[in-house]
């Protein structure tokens, strides 16, 4: 009796810790929603606003969300949730790229005491188990280890799983949103990625596009963000029309994120309450290279347009000898990765 009291102990104590992590995992996922937004001025993204609302209101789960690294894939999961009939319910999230891989496996499923050397005396519930009947986001899951893929994807299948060290299946009934900035079909046909895993996860896909392909919403993302820091830091700082123009100009290579810094450095380094000064010299960081060109000594005229063919064909020549990918090849140049490829296939390169 002695025995089985104290087990009855140890079981309210960790039912009460799963319900405080529970509580703060939905308060935090509020004020994130609050204190940031999802601007969609561009026909691009009202597309994905929609699909995404669509989604939402129809309880879909397993939604794969790509795009290059800052556009806010994560903001877009939680904006799901929101707008989802679970949105009362935990929003739960897992970055499977910074999680050592010992790890990610007790973090996403949870242990047992005693399971392995260090285990906690009452075990621990994992992140699964605390998104029940809300939403599983497993952000950078191409990053996922191979030999994690495969109890992934039994629970996906089964929503079951049990705990390291445990004999229990326990159920778990949670909307799963993954996202990732890799190709997963790559890492498919490089032994990487498992394929069942991949169909498994991407039963609807939305692909969020870089910010230079969404350059319609720059001036209204400036805007919140100074607003955003203004309030931060105290300042009463504001920008150009004119300046906001060349902004748009940028191809903003670390998207909304790099422009989110920018702002953010301007507010608080910039001495003048106009930033202009500070952003003025934008455009010189944006090339990594300057092409050497032979120039005619002859007083014949130069034909401008085939010049600047000769000039890009050049420089994306040069940019594959140093890049081994159309994303690297983006950052090398400072430009949108759809735009490598459309002038790589315009130059037969």
């Amino acid at each position: 009796m002695t025995e089985l009291e104290n087990l009855r102990k140890k079981y309210a104590q960790s039912q009460k810790i799963t319900e405080k992590f529970k509580e703060e995992l939905s308060e935090r996922t509020l004020r994130e929603l609050e204190n940031n937004t999802i601007i969609a001025d561009s026909i691009p993204m009202k597309q994905i606003i929609q699909k995404s609302l669509k989604l939402a209101h129809i309880g879909a789960s397993n939604i794969l969300i790509l795009g290059a690294s800052g556009t806010g894939k994560g903001l877009l999961a939680k904006f799901i949730h929101k707008n989802s009939n679970r949105r009362e319910d935990p929003f739960v999230e897992i970055n499977c790229a910074a999680i050592p891989e010992n790890l990610l496996e007790a973090e996403l499923f949870g242990f047992e005491k005693g399971a392995f050397t260090g285990a906690a005396e009452i075990g621990k519930v994992g992140l699964i188990e605390l998104a029940q009947g809300g939403t599983l986001f497993l952000d950078e899951i191409g990053d996922m280890p191979i030999n994690l893929q495969t109890k992934l994807l039994k629970y996906l299948d089964d929503k079951q799983f049990r705990r390291l060290g445990g004999t229990k299946s326990i159920n778990v009934e949670c909307a799963t949103i993954s996202a990732t900035n890799r190709d997963l079909r790559d890492r498919v046909q490089n032994s990487l990625f498992r394929e069942d895993l991949y169909y498994r996860l991407s039963s609807f896909t939305l692909e969020i596009p870089s910010l230079c392909d969404r350059r319609d919403d720059i001036p209204r993302l400036v805007r919140f963000y100074l607003e955003k820091y203004n309030k931060k830091y105290n300042r009463s700082t504001h920008i150009s029309s004119k300046v906001v123009a060349q902004l748009q100009n940028y191809s903003f290579p670390g998207n909304v994120r790099e422009l989110k810094s920018l702002i953010e450095n301007g507010v608080v380094l910039s001495e003048d309450a106009s930033l202009d000064s500070y952003f003025a010299n934008i455009e010189k960081k944006s090339s990594p290279f300057l092409p050497v060109l032979d120039m005619p000594a002859s007083s014949k005229p130069i034909d401008l347009s085939e010049t600047l063919r000769e000039v890009e064909k050049q420089l994306l020549v040069k940019a594959k000898q140093h890049c081994e990918t159309t994303r690297q090849m983006s950052l090398y140049l400072n430009i949108c990765q759809s735009t490598v490829v459309r002038k790589l296939q315009k130059h037969g390169l």
